[in-house]
């Protein structure tokens, strides 16, 4: 035990005045808070541990917005089924439809006419 020691042990100064007593205590806790500074300035020199909270920090908040958005995503891609489904039963009892339906020749007369009217506009430019 150095003489420092000596001089901050309570029971070697028993019966030492006030004063002393409160100078040793004001010292403890100087020392404790001296630690806690350590520590703190420890923590703040430790970048590799802060780029580590932070990337961590960083993972969390994408891997919560990229669930939010699946969420979104699935949402949307759930009312654009209905939205279709919706068409297509519209689109299904229209006339046209229907008529496309029960005679199955007029579409395909109207697409080889169209044909045929293309052909013969062409072969005209070619021909002038």
């Amino acid at each position: 035990m150095s003489a420092n020691d000596a001089n901050l042990d309570p029971a070697a100064t028993e019966g030492a005045p006030p004063e002393t007593e409160q100078l040793r205590e004001e010292i403890a806790e100087t020392r404790e808070e001296l630690g806690e500074t350590v520590e703190a300035l420890a923590q703040k020199a430790d970048v590799k541990a802060q780029v580590e909270e932070k990337k961590e920090e960083v993972k969390a908040q994408v891997t919560d917005k990229v669930a939010e958005k699946r969420e979104e995503a699935k949402a949307k891609v759930g009312e654009a089924q209905a939205k279709v489904t919706e068409v297509q039963a519209k689109v299904a009892q229209t006339p046209y439809v229907q008529q496309a339906k029960e005679r199955p020749w007029i579409p395909i007369a109207a697409a080889a006419a169209v044909g045929l009217l293309v052909v013969g506009l062409l072969r005209r430019r070619r021909g002038s």
